[in-house]
């Protein structure tokens, strides 16, 4: 009779976890608002740059939606549609540096030995499709490609407190002051700018109750900043950023 009473009551566990799982949504939507930190820079430092002397973030917002499909109990796919603000600010001593800068009406191209400083800013749509891993019901690890739009770009700075070589290191040499009338200033816009990037998409999502999270993601491109027919900045440069935040669960 125990025995009976026994497989009785596994049988109805199981069916009640069956019952659980099957009534489980299979589709779930969520929001999420964060912020980016990262850089726009190349995948090895040049030696052209000496030292880097500052480094801060931007306003690197971001705001988006995912949508997700449970394959499984433990496997699902997603996809998410952001807007986010990628940029920082950078300060660098640099030795025979390729640049092209303004000073007052006269433009230059040659070699700086000096400081340099350099604000970034991009506005961006990206598209993301990801597989997601769930080790327990509150948890899951996603990774996948993007694609991102840039709407909007901005990468500007000066040359200050050292000179520039026109044309080469041999060439007449011009002084670089540090004030906006005597240093060498450039700005570059989003024409020169790749509308188009591809990356890699890895996130890591903690539901700590049942409609609030938080997560912690990379996006890491593979499409330089700048298009290949412009040569006025010499290194390819690439976002690569993370993002902290939270997210609501529909």
């Amino acid at each position: 009779m125990r025995v009976f009473e026994s497989l009785t009551l596994t049988l109805l566990s199981i069916t009640a976890v069956e019952a659980t799982a099957q009534d489980a949504p299979k589709f779930g939507v969520q929001c999420r608002v964060g912020y980016n930190i990262g850089a726009t820079a190349p995948l090895s430092m040049p030696a052209e740059i000496r030292e880097i002397n500052g480094y801060s973030p931007g306003a690197n917002g971001q705001v988006g939606v995912d949508v997700c499909y449970s394959i499984s109990e433990r496997f699902g796919l997603g996809a998410g549609l952001s807007f986010q603000t990628k940029g920082m600010t950078t300060e660098a001593s640099v030795t025979s540096y390729q640049m092209v800068v303004s000073q007052g009406t006269a433009q230059f191209s040659g070699v700086f030995t000096g400081d340099n400083y350099t604000q970034v800013c991009t506005k961006n749509v990206a598209l993301r499709v990801v597989a997601a891993y769930s080790p327990w019901t509150s948890f899951r690890v996603g990774i996948g490609p993007y694609l991102s739009y840039l709407a909007d770009g901005e990468f500007e700075g000066h040359a200050y407190n050292g000179y520039l070589r026109i044309g080469g290191p041999t060439g007449s040499r011009v002084n670089m002051g540090n004030d906006a009338s005597t240093w060498g200033a450039y700005s570059f816009d989003k024409s020169v700018m790749n509308s188009i990037q591809l990356g890699a998409y890895l996130s890591v999502e903690w539901f700590f109750v049942q409609h609030f999270g938080a997560y912690a993601s990379l996006d890491w491109s593979f499409t330089p900043l700048f298009k290949s027919t412009f040569t006025t900045v010499p290194q390819k440069l690439y976002p690569i950023y993370g993002s902290v935040g939270l997210m609501y669960r529909l």
